[in-house]
Order: C-alpha cells, then sequence, then structure tokens
C-alpha cells in the first residue's frame, strides 16, 4: 500500500483479503479525507479485501483520491462489479479519481462491461485501459 507522497506501508506484502479488511477498518476515516493517491499493487485482494474497501469509498472518505493502483491482486468480477458501482454512482465518492491500475487481475468480461457502463455514466472519469487494449462492443477479449 502506497499512500501519497514518499509513505509506503503495504505495498507488495500480500496480506491478502482477510488482512486487507482489517487495514481498511483501522484506517482513520476522517484522515483519508486529503489522501489523493493510494497504490495497493501485489496484496492479494479479494472480493472480501474489496467489500471491505468499499465500504471506505462509499463513505466518502476517498473523495479526494486521484490515483487508485490495484494491480497484481485478486479482484474478479465480482469485485470489478462491485468497485464499478462505485465509480458509477450518482454521490460521486470516487468524483476525482482520473487514473486507476487494474492490471493482473482476475477480472474477466462481465467485470469490464460494468466497468465501461460506469465510465459512460460518470463523464469525468477517464476511459483508459492497458496499452493496446479496446473494449469493442462485444467487450474485452482477456482477463485484466
Amino acid at each position: 500500500c502506497y499512500i501519497s507522497g514518499s509513505s509506503r506501508l503495504a505495498e507488495g506484502s500480500q496480506i491478502g483479503g482477510e488482512g486487507f479488511a482489517a487495514f481498511v477498518q483501522a484506517l482513520d476515516k476522517e484522515a483519508l479525507g486529503n489522501l489523493q493517491k493510494l497504490a495497493l499493487h501485489e496484496n492479494r485482494i479479494d472480493y472480501d479485501g474489496m467489500k471491505a474497501f468499499l465500504a471506505t469509498i462509499a463513505s466518502g472518505a476517498l473523495g479526494s483520491l486521484t490515483f487508485l493502483g490495484l494491480g497484481h491482486n485478486q479482484i474478479s468480477d465480482a469485485g470489478m462489479i462491485a468497485l464499478s458501482g462505485a465509480i458509477g454512482n450518482s454521490n460521486r465518492s470516487l468524483g476525482k479519481l482520473t487514473t486507476l491500475y487494474l492490471f493482473n487481475n482476475e477480472i474477466g468480461n462481465a467485470g469490464m462491461i460494468a466497468f465501461a457502463k460506469a465510465l459512460r455514466h460518470n463523464i469525468n472519469h477517464p476511459t483508459r485501459g492497458r496499452k493496446g487494449d479496446a473494449l469493442g462492443d462485444a467487450g474485452p477479449t482477456d482477463r485484466y
């Protein structure tokens, strides 16, 4: 987990879904209000971890977040569909997010289709995938 500036807490620690859920619950929600960058690469975050993280997002505690790195985790279609709901929701709990890394996860077509639909409903978010990827009418053709 990389939290804004040069503070590193657990990037690459592979804390897993249950450990990540405990980490998220321990965070001071008021202190997160100014957080702009959060990198959570290589932490084996799964659906249970995403559920806990999404509760924090829904609370509005990460409203200033512009960068979210979730690469090299275990995020599945279910986790991506849930995250897509946070991105496309009307209360704009991730309204300032401009950069989202999802590489090397277990996200298939259903998750990426939900993500594409969320982006259509929230025009402030960029619509970039991985370099060389294209989301056509049939949706993505591989895992992210």
